[in-house]
């Protein structure tokens, strides 16, 4: 079990180093076939957005802090590991980019990591373990709090790592 406050500090250090991971990112060129480095962040943004949503009317909530422990939920907890392994996963409708990103996208993907930090901040003395939301994706996913912000973080690295693998393989065969 962590705490949440263990759990908040790997939340800010896991989000610190994919933002400058981001910052840095080559946004220029279309894969041959798949999703540009735009359209992925664009795909963050869109999840990014979504959960927030969900998230901030229960960070503000006045249920006191229990024991500070923390735990996933079973389906959040499997949400969060199947992030980190490199299997294909099935893309949400509503979090698939269209063929062109937003202008300012990477602001925006950016302005979503700031607001996380700031939503972990105002429900840091709640109990997350209490705090639930509904899934924007699916109506019978009810991760907490915590699960949630993990998530973000997970989707966020998993992408990040792809974006790599973009910019590689095209670094690669222009070479």
């Amino acid at each position: 079990m962590n705490t949440q406050t263990q759990l908040q500090l790997q939340i800010f250090a896991g989000l610190d180093k994919l933002d400058a991971r981001l910052r840095h990112a080559d946004l220029s060129g279309v894969p041959s076939s798949g999703w540009s480095v735009a359209q992925v962040l664009e795909h963050m943004a869109i999840l990014n957005t979504d959960y927030l949503k969900r998230l901030r009317p229960i960070a503000t909530r006045s249920e006191p802090l229990a024991d500070g422990n923390w735990r996933p939920t079973l389906l959040g907890g499997y949400l969060t590991t199947a992030l980190t392994k490199p299997a294909k996963l099935t893309t949400p409708a509503a979090a698939r980019p269209g063929p062109q990103a937003r202008p300012g996208v990477l602001s925006a993907l950016l302005d979503s990591h700031a607001e996380l930090r700031e939503l972990i901040r105002q429900a840091e003395p709640l109990c997350w373990r209490r705090l639930k939301l509904t899934s924007p994706y699916a109506w019978f996913l009810r991760p907490n709090f915590g699960d949630a912000c993990l998530l973000i973080l997970r989707h966020g690295e998993r992408h990040a790592a792809q974006i790599d693998r973009l910019t590689s393989t095209r670094v690669s065969t222009s070479a």
